[in-house]
């Protein structure tokens, strides 16, 4: 089985599934996202997880490492990726201006490395990122760039923005831009996009 729930049961139970080191994956991006441009963060993540290989941050690196060396990686690596990924996209979607690196982001899924690959872990973690498009989790992501990339003005007022449209046929946006390891955030950002929620004077944050 490769659920939510299994995952999410052996973050909580087995200390084996790596759960420290994916807690500083989380942080490290976080903490890039909020202090680098869109381009900075775009060329991290590609060096890290679709080159795999010469990223700038060795502690982190030893950390997707050991991830990568789980035994449970192939059943959990879809969750850590698409978490990874919705940290920078949750960042972007609170302002405008940046919404246009969303689909840039999950355009590098279908980038191919340019280096050789030559070590265990970067091969492995590159095979990874290769099934990674087989899953729900990509499918909602490349639905997710497609909203983006077709709604330029995310929080005017206006028939053809995003909110309104999500409003309108809620079921239908919950079912093609969520998954089941969506995290609540994650719901809070698309059920009630940020013009929504500034409108009803709630503060947002990632």
């Amino acid at each position: 089985m490769d659920s939510w729930s299994d995952y999410y049961n052996r973050r909580l139970t087995n200390r084996q599934t790596t759960f420290l080191e994916e807690e500083q994956l989380y942080e490290h991006l976080l903490d890039c996202v909020r202090t680098e441009t869109p381009e900075e963060s775009l060329a991290r993540f590609r060096s890290l997880f679709i080159e795999g290989s010469g990223y700038s941050e060795h502690a982190v690196w030893q950390a997707l490492k050991k991830i990568v060396d789980s035994p449970f990686v192939e059943k959990d690596f879809k969750f850590i990726l698409n978490r990874s990924s919705y940290i920078f996209i949750n960042h972007w979607l609170m302002q405008p201006r940046l919404h246009s690196a969303i689909p840039e982001l999950v355009a590098l899924f279908d980038a191919s490395p340019t280096g050789l690959g030559r070590s265990r872990t970067t091969q492995r973690l590159r095979d990874l990122v290769r099934q990674f498009r087989t899953t729900e989790q990509y499918m909602a992501l490349k639905r997710m760039a497609q909203v983006v990339s077709q709604t330029p003005d995310w929080t005017a007022n206006g028939g053809s923005t995003l909110g309104t449209l999500i409003r309108r046929y809620p079921c239908l946006y919950n079912y093609n831009l969520l998954t089941t390891d969506s995290t609540d955030e994650i719901k809070n950002q698309i059920r009630n996009p940020p013009a929504a929620r500034a409108a009803q004077g709630f503060g947002f944050y990632v």
